[in-house]
């Protein structure tokens, strides 16, 4: 027997138990039981995303998969029961670059393609563009920890760098009587690498800056 968290029971305040197995909703504190259609859909539809909403993420998947054992095909449902994989709250939350980093990309799209196989064409065409914002976040994602790590490295190949500065002249009184031209080659290569790097922060920047406003012109989509 499956017991998911469901309503409020109307007789004592208590949280109701859905059993799906016997398909009724269980009091479990004072022992009352109701018959799930006792609760109208469109109620539970929207209880189902004020918990997704207070990012309440597995008590609102249970609440549409429930759901979705009255009616598979129900958009609405599909909808927030990808959200609820995904951990996204708010559809427009994601033109915030710092929601974006806490979706769960991946748990999405194999939600997608889950719930999605026996939809309508319209309902596929629907969710196309979700797997599209669901690649585009994930992509972001991996651009924003490459970033992170680059940015680290070569903070601490700046520290390396200036040692080997330190060892390419003798400076007395403020006047260069000799070079080590080892340290000279050496240090060149290492800038080197720390340019390229460079470069690719800087490329990688500019992934995260064009994904975020197409994440932000799909949502007004969705």
């Amino acid at each position: 027997m499956e017991i998911i968290k469901g309503h409020i029971c109307p007789t004592c305040g208590g949280v109701l138990d859905i059993d799906l197995e016997r398909q009724i909703y269980v009091c479990s504190y004072c022992g009352v039981t109701f018959d799930y259609e006792y609760f109208r859909e469109g109620e539970m539809m929207e209880h189902a995303y004020k918990m997704l909403k207070s990012s309440q993420f597995v008590a609102a998947a249970d609440e549409f998969d429930f759901l979705l054992t009255k009616d598979p095909h129900d958009i609405s449902a599909i909808k927030g029961a990808v959200m609820a994989a995904a951990c996204i709250p708010e559809i427009r939350s994601l033109s915030d670059e710092k929601a974006v980093l806490v979706v769960d990309p991946k748990a999405g799209r194999k939600a997608c393609t889950e719930y999605g196989e026996d939809l309508d064409s319209e309902g596929k065409t629907y969710f196309v563009k979700f797997e599209k914002l669901l690649e585009l976040i994930l992509s972001y994602q991996e651009d924003d920890a490459s970033v992170k790590d680059l940015t680290v490295k070569r903070k601490r190949d700046y520290v390396h760098l200036n040692r080997i500065y330190k060892d390419m002249y003798e400076i007395e009184d403020r006047t260069i009587k000799a070079y080590d031209p080892d340290a000279v080659k050496k240090y060149d290569i290492e800038k080197a690498k720390i340019d390229k790097m460079s470069d690719e922060i800087r490329r990688r920047e500019d992934n995260m800056e064009a994904a975020i406003k197409e994440i932000r012109h799909l949502i007004r989509e969705l």
